[in-house]
C-alpha cells in the first residue's frame, strides 16, 4: 500500500513539473526561482549555520568532561639515603588515568549576551537573503515583461510583413498591367526582406531572454517552456509618499542597518560586562601511582574546587574598543541617511518618469488611431491610383512604428513601475 501511494506521489509531482515546465506565468516564474535560485540556495545554508551561534554560546554552560591517560619512566630518581637504604621519593615509573570536568558557573551575563548577538546575525543573513530575493524576483519579472513585449512585436512585425506581402502581390500585378514600374516590385521585395530579417532577430531576442531565465531558475537550457501572459499597461495612480513610508518600514536593507545599530549597542554592553569576573568550578578524578608511602601503589585519588578569573588590567583595551564601535554607529547612522536619500530622490525620479511615460502613452495612442485612418484611405486612394506605391509603403510603415512605439512605452511604463516597487521594497513574493 505505501508503495503504490508513493507511486502514485511520485507520478502527480512528476505530471506538475511538466506542467509547470510546459507553460508558466509570472507567478509561477516568481516560485521557481525561490525554490531553485543556486544564490538562495546558498543563503539558505548561511542562515542554517548562524542559526547554530545562540547554541554555541550556551554550550558555555555544559560541563567540559576529558579523559587523560598516561605513562612516563623517570631518570635519574630522586633518592636518599638513611643507613644502608636508598629512599626514592618517585617511582622510575609514573602511570595515572584521570577524569576532569570544568563548570561555567556564572559570568554576569555574557553568555546571553552573545546568543542574542548570534541570533541578530541569523536575522541580517535573513534580511540580505531577503534583498537579494526582492532583486532576483524583479529581475525575472522584468526579463518575463520583455518577453511579453517581443511577443507583442512579433505579432505586430508578422501582420506588417502580411500587409507588405498582400502590397507586393498587388504591386506585380500592376507591373503586369503597366500601372507599376519594376522599381515599385522591387523596393517592396526590399522591404519584405528587411522586416523578415527584424523578425528573426526578435525570435532570437526572445529566445535569449528565456536563456536568461532558465539560468536564474537553475534550469537546463534545453528544457523549453511556454510563459503565460500579456504585456498589460500598469494603473496610473501612483503616490510618493506613500511608497516612501511603505520603503522606510519594508526595505531590507533599511532592516539591515537598524540590526547593525542593535548589535553595536550590545557589543558595547559586552565590553563593560567583560570586567566582570567569571565563576568556574572544577574537579578531577582518578587512578595514579607515585603516592607516599607506597609510591608503587596504584591508588584513587581527586580533587576540587573553584576558579574565579578577574581581568584587573587590559591595557586601556575596553576603552578603545567602545570608542571602535562608537565610530562604527556613526558610520551606520550616515549609511541609513544617505540609504534614505537615494531612495527618496530614485522614488522621485521614477514617479516622474512614469508620469511623463504615461502621458506619452496618451499621445501616441491619439496617433495611432489616427494613423490607422490614414492606412484605411491611403489603401483605397492606393488601389484607385490616387496614390503611389512608396506612398501607401510609407503609410503602412507609419502604422507598424507607431504601434511599436505604443508597446516600447508601456513596456516602460511596468518596467518604472516595477523599479518603483523595487525600490520602496515591495515583496513580489506571495
Amino acid at each position: 500500500m505505501r508503495k503504490i501511494l508513493f507511486l502514485l506521489l511520485f507520478v502527480i509531482t512528476g505530471i506538475t513539473q511538466i506542467n509547470a515546465q510546459d507553460s508558466l506565468s509570472i507567478n509561477d516564474l516568481i516560485y521557481q526561482v525561490v525554490l531553485n535560485n543556486l544564490t538562495l540556495k546558498q543563503a539558505d545554508q548561511n542562515i542554517k549555520s548562524l542559526e547554530i551561534e545562540p547554541e554555541l554560546a550556551y554550550s558555555n554552560f555544559l560541563p567540559q568532561i576529558n579523559g587523560k591517560v598516561s605513562y612516563s619512566v623517570l631518570g635519574p630518581i630522586p633518592s636518599f639515603a638513611f643507613g644502608p637504604e636508598v629512599f626514592k621519593l618517585v617511582p622510575d615509573y609514573n602511570f595515572s588515568t584521570t577524569v576532569s570536568v570544568d563548570q561555567l558557573v556564572w559570568d554576569f551575563g555574557q553568555t546571553d549576551m552573545k546568543s542574542t548577538l548570534g541570533k541578530q546575525n541569523v536575522t541580517i543573513e535573513k534580511e540580505r537573503k531577503n534583498l537579494t530575493t526582492l532583486q532576483l524576483t524583479y529581475l525575472v519579472k522584468q526579463i518575463a515583461e520583455n518577453i511579453f513585449y517581443l511577443k507583442e512585436v512579433l505579432k505586430v512585425q508578422n501582420y506588417t510583413l502580411d500587409l507588405l506581402k498582400q502590397t507586393l502581390h498587388q504591386v506585380e500585378i500592376l507591373k503586369q498591367t503597366g500601372s507599376a514600374v519594376e522599381y515599385d516590385v522591387v523596393n517592396t521585395q526590399v522591404r519584405v526582406s528587411e522586416l523578415e530579417t527584424q523578425i528573426r532577430e526578435t525570435i532570437n531576442s526572445k529566445k535569449s531572454l528565456c536563456i536568461q531565465l532558465q539560468n536564474i531558475l537553475n534550469q537546463p537550457a534545453k528544457n523549453t517552456f511556454l510563459l503565460k501572459g500579456d504585456l498589460i499597461l500598469p494603473d496610473s495612480i501612483i503616490s510618493y509618499d506613500s511608497f516612501l513610508a511603505y520603503a522606510m518600514e519594508n526595505y531590507p536593507q533599511f532592516k539591515i542597518l537598524d540590526e547593525q545599530k542593535k548589535q553595536i549597542d550590545l557589543q558595547k554592553q559586552m565590553i563593560d560586562q567583560s570586567r566582570f569576573p567569571s565563576l568556574f568550578a572544577f574537579g578531577q578524578a582518578g587512578f595514579e601511582n607515585g603516592i607516599q608511602p607506597s609510591i608503587y601503589h596504584v591508588k584513587f585519588n581527586w580533587v576540587a574546587g573553584l576558579n574565579l578569573n578577574v581581568n584587573l588590567f587590559d591595557g586601556n583595551r575596553r576603552s578603545l574598543q567602545r570608542e571602535q564601535f562608537s565610530i562604527e554607529n556613526e558610520a551606520v547612522n550616515y549609511q541609513y541617511d544617505a540609504l534614505k536619500n537615494n531612495i527618496s530622490s530614485e522614488l522621485k525620479q521614477l514617479i516622474d518618469q512614469f508620469k511623463t511615460l504615461y502621458q506619452n502613452y496618451k499621445t501616441v495612442s491619439l496617433q495611432l488611431t489616427q494613423s490607422e485612418l490614414a492606412l484605411e484611405l491611403g489603401k483605397a486612394r492606393y488601389e484607385a491610383g490616387v496614390i503611389t506605391n512608396l506612398d501607401y509603403l510609407e503609410v503602412q510603415n507609419t502604422v507598424a512604428q507607431t504601434k511599436l512605439l505604443k508597446l516600447k512605452i508601456i513596456l516602460s511604463l511596468v518596467l518604472t513601475k516595477d523599479k518603483i516597487n523595487q525600490t520602496a521594497g515591495i515583496s513580489l513574493v506571495k
